[in-house]
């Protein structure tokens, strides 16, 4: 479970350094998740995805895209065209693909020209079938954090034949994207965990997605454009992976060259919306430790299926690894745990962050008159408004969902990506308990007898 995890040290200047520079988990639009519908007659990208997962003659016998899983022979015989073919290739599809984008993507965003992944990822989880994808942000691979999430569902999505992400960077919230053929999903992906989960529906699920940065964030996003000196051997460059599309069509080179000093934004701006969190529905109450795990054995099948697929069995099952693992260091160099488990006031159980809970609490009271939590909220505008300072994380969540925790406590063993907002507010709760700490120890030290000061 922690094969490549060891925690990094956190040091009172590490930790005040990180506290800096924390990134308000508020987001604006268009970073923030909305359904975009559009019209499946204009663009019928599902008949495109038929010809591209079958074959002509394979398009022709399969009833649905659901359905797939029941023509696996259909499926093997499409499958050598899908080596040798991008979706793109299709005949239809690229037309109806940059009509998309000019027509419906554009409008969305509110922007006059976007630069638009040119040839958008096709995903199939069959029936019955594993993840395809485990948590992760886009800036983990190098991707610009300018970027803008469209993901497209050829078939019905919901509950585990769907994606799964947290509404916000760091805000922990998992929930599944409840969607349908017509209507995409524009989230962040670039910085809030996203991920599939074993597919346990009757119905395949079948998408595609892609990548959308707004021209006026052009200047921003460290985007070098194909065969200039500064590309310094990027992969994502502007006419390479990207194109650039306008309200008449594809822009030119040249024509852009000119666009990206001004970066025009002639259609009005994207009104600015705060997050406010996702309504969901909290779980029923937790039922006594031995009774839930026979429960949830009886459930998913065995006791292996349910530390997958229960958050608090994984928990349950894995409890003193996490509270070793998912730790940081006080100020008189002691390493404590900051996940705790908690029971809610209506009975349910969930995970959450103490520092974070705690520094919430000063807040919420009013403890700005202390001079250490003064002194170190002069530098942030950290809101702790997360399911871990509510102590609701795994709370219809398809598991227990380790990479967030680890980013959330920044507990991992690997550099993390520039850009990467994830676990801000920890830091700043962290930088916050040590400032108030250290403030109480040099207030004892100075109310002491002088004779144990001379000891000291």
């Amino acid at each position: 479970l922690f094969r490549s995890l060891h925690p990094l040290p956190h040091g009172h200047a590490d930790a005040e350094q990180a506290f800096r520079s924390h990134w308000t988990m508020r987001v604006q639009a268009p970073f923030t998740e909305e359904l975009v519908p559009y019209s499946t007659e204009r663009f019928p990208f599902r008949e495109h995805l038929r010809t591209y997962l079958l074959g002509s003659s394979g398009a022709a016998c399969a009833e649905s895209l659901e359905e797939l899983h029941e023509v696996p022979e259909l499926l093997e015989e499409g499958k050598r065209q899908w080596r040798n073919q991008a979706l793109v290739d299709v005949k239809g599809f690229k037309e109806t693909y940059e009509c998309f984008i000019r027509d419906c993507i554009r409008t969305n965003l509110h922007e006059r020209y976007v630069i638009y992944e040119k040839s958008p990822n096709v995903r199939v989880h069959l029936a019955k079938g594993r993840s395809l994808t485990p948590p992760h942000i886009d800036g983990d691979h190098q991707h610009s954090d300018k970027e803008i999430n469209f993901w497209v569902p050829m078939t019905k999505a919901y509950r585990t034949a769907t994606l799964w992400a947290e509404s916000s960077p760091g805000k922990g919230d998992f929930h599944p994207f409840n969607a349908h053929y017509g209507t995409a999903v524009r989230f962040y992906g670039n910085q809030c965990l996203h991920l599939s989960v074993d597919n346990d529906e009757s119905t395949t699920r079948v998408s595609f997605d892609c990548r959308v940065v707004r021209l006026s964030d052009f200047a921003q996003s460290g985007i070098p454009v194909r065969d200039q000196d500064e590309r310094n051997g990027a992969r994502w460059t502007v006419y390479g992976y990207y194109g650039v599309m306008g309200p008449d069509g594809e822009v030119s080179p040249d024509m852009f060259s000119s666009l990206a000093l001004g970066s025009p934004r002639e259609l009005p701006s994207a009104q600015v919306e705060d997050y406010t969190g996702s309504s969901r529905k909290l779980g029923r109450c937790r039922s006594p430790t031995p009774e839930h795990r026979r429960r949830c054995w009886e459930r998913f099948g065995s006791e292996k299926a349910a530390r997958r697929r229960c958050t608090r069995c994984g928990w349950l099952a894995n409890k003193e690894q996490l509270l070793s693992k998912l730790s940081y260091v006080d100020a008189a160099g002691v390493r404590q745990p900051w996940i705790e488990e908690a029971v809610q006031p209506d009975g349910v159980w969930g995970l959450g962050c103490k520092l974070c809970r705690d520094a919430r609490s000063r807040k919420l009271l009013g403890s700005e008159q202390d001079a250490g939590y003064a002194a170190s909220t002069k530098a942030t505008t950290a809101t702790y408004d997360s399911v871990y300072a509510d102590f609701t994380f795994g709370i219809g969540a398809p598991g227990l969902l380790l990479e967030a925790l680890i980013r959330h406590g920044s507990n991992m063993s690997r550099p993390v990506a520039p850009g990467d907002r994830l676990g801000r507010d920890h830091a700043a709760a962290l930088a916050e308990a040590l400032a108030l700490s250290s403030e109480d120890s040099g207030s004892k030290l100075g109310k002491a007898e002088p004779g144990l000061n001379s000891e000291a």
